[in-house]
């Protein structure tokens, strides 16, 4: 990837990072220690999202400048180059790393259309037509993106009790116990970003969930129970837990470019139920181990 590291400082990214992380750290201790808080207190969580939200916008803000830069010192053309940088917050769109990307652009037969939001107003024999003018082209690659939810986020419909569907069961957004449950759906276990963490290393957190799992199988042959089902209450329990913790996460998505993963720009409850969880994975993986560790397979219906 040479051409994206030359386009990047990336010593200045590492010790601006470094320094934010510091603050950071420096910032979570002060405030717990002056408010009597456990860092992971649920009210600390909370309440430290709010405290550094502001650093965590410049963080982003700084990322992206980066970015622009790269863009700036590839790409030749100055209208090319302006269209091309991000206006938007980090992983509102998904960044494009490629070490060819940025100079296709430079090439004489590559022009970039530009349009402003508006999309394409044609498609005729011969092309397309963009604010009134047609651009001929031998061959259209369509990218209209992809439904990421038929079936509330899996590839196949799942039924549980009396014919109860999961996209029906999850019309307002997903309920879960751990991101892993769900009432209504006996000895089903989830893998996946709902109600649950994910970081950077993402296989972390699927290796925390399968840990979790397999648990709670071995616990229920080791008692002789066929049926394992989250209880109504210790659902809406969880819900209300992963919602409070969720603001943070909302308000970035409602700051985000209209797409997918925000519903198209319209931020609703569902969106704040399907997300990550807002802890974070350190927090989620303490919840599940102390949850292993009473031995009490709380909120869970063992028959």
């Amino acid at each position: 990837m040479e051409s994206f590291i030359d386009g990047w400082n990336i010593k200045g990214t590492i010790s601006m990072l470094s320094e934010l992380i510091q603050q950071f750290e420096t910032a979570s201790a002060t405030y717990a220690a002056d408010n009597g808080l456990e860092r992971d207190d649920d009210w600390f969580v909370l309440k430290l999202q709010e405290e550094m939200g502001e650093l965590a916008q410049l963080n982003d803000f700084a990322i992206m400048e980066h970015v622009s830069k790269r863009v700036e010192s590839i790409v030749e053309d100055k209208r090319t180059a302006e269209a091309l940088k991000p206006w938007y917050n980090r992983l509102c769109k998904r960044p494009c790393f490629h070490d060819d990307y940025l100079p296709t652009f430079n090439r004489p037969n590559v022009e970039l259309v530009d349009t402003n939001g508006q999309g394409v107003d044609a498609i005729t024999e011969n092309g397309l037509v963009v604010a009134g003018k047609e651009y001929k082209v031998d061959c259209i690659v369509y990218a209209t993106g992809f439904d990421v939810t038929p079936y509330a986020g899996f590839s196949m419909p799942i039924y549980g009790r009396n014919g109860l569907s999961l996209s029906e069961k999850w019309k307002d957004g997903a309920t879960t116990l751990h991101g892993i449950h769900v009432n209504q759906f006996p000895n089903m276990f989830i893998i996946s970003t709902t109600q649950s963490a994910w970081g950077s290393n993402f296989p972390h957190m699927m290796d925390e969930q399968a840990h979790h799992i397999s648990y709670i199988i071995q616990e229920a042959r080791s008692r002789g129970v066929e049926v394992v089902e989250v209880a109504p209450e210790a659902e809406s329990a969880w819900v209300a837990l992963h919602e409070q913790l969720a603001g943070f996460l909302t308000r970035v998505w409602a700051d985000c470019t209209p797409s997918y993963f925000n519903n198209e720009g319209q931020v609703s409850p569902a969106i704040k139920r399907n997300g990550g969880f807002g802890g974070g994975v350190e927090r989620l993986i303490d919840i599940l181990k102390q949850w292993r560790g009473s031995g009490e397979m709380a909120g869970l219906k063992l028959d």
